[in-house]
């Protein structure tokens, strides 16, 4: 797949789905040790990121509804400082003690929500501006859907993928 930004609903459920069979690959080979003992330096394991993607993927759910992203995180609006560190250890702190079952549950019933708001979106919302996702009044940048869209959802769980097969990989 290019990188090119998706321009149709069809074209970004691709690229969703090929990041989230990937990532879903590789969590359904760990072990409950791989998932929840191994940590990085920052002492996030394998379930801590999977936590943060679910977290976020709510937040971006809210978003898409109208909804205060601090109300999906669960966190109080002062947390939303623009500070991504600062926030992400908020939430980590908030989600770090989950059990695995939950955390899992969680991230496929975040996913599940997300890729029903993406698959409702028309061709001409993917391929305009992010202020044609959102609902009327919500604040924008101006930037393209289906970027914003990446960020929240396939170009997250990449990332996150990868931090994850260098924990389980030792790296």
């Amino acid at each position: 797949m290019s990188d090119a930004t998706p321009k149709t609903t069809a074209e970004l459920l691709s690229r969703v789905d090929q990041a989230w069979t990937a990532l879903e690959g590789t969590i359904g080979r760990l072990t409950p040790a791989q998932l929840g003992d191994v940590r990085d330096a920052a002492g996030w394991a394998v379930k801590d990121h999977l936590m943060h993607v679910a977290a976020w993927e709510d937040a971006f759910v809210a978003r898409l509804a109208g909804q205060p992203t601090h109300e999906a995180l669960g966190v109080d609006k002062s947390v939303l400082s623009g500070d991504e560190d600062a926030e992400n250890a908020v939430i980590f702190a908030l989600h770090r003690h989950r059990p695995i079952p939950e955390v899992l549950d969680a991230l496929r019933a975040s996913h599940r929500a997300a890729r029903g708001r993406l698959a409702a979106l028309s061709d001409r919302a993917v391929s305009g501006p992010v202020s044609g996702v959102l609902p009327p009044g919500a604040e924008t940048d101006g930037s393209p859907a289906a970027a914003w869209i990446g960020g929240s959802t396939w170009e997250h769980y990449e990332a996150h993928h990868s931090w994850i097969r260098a924990l389980v990989d030792g790296r």
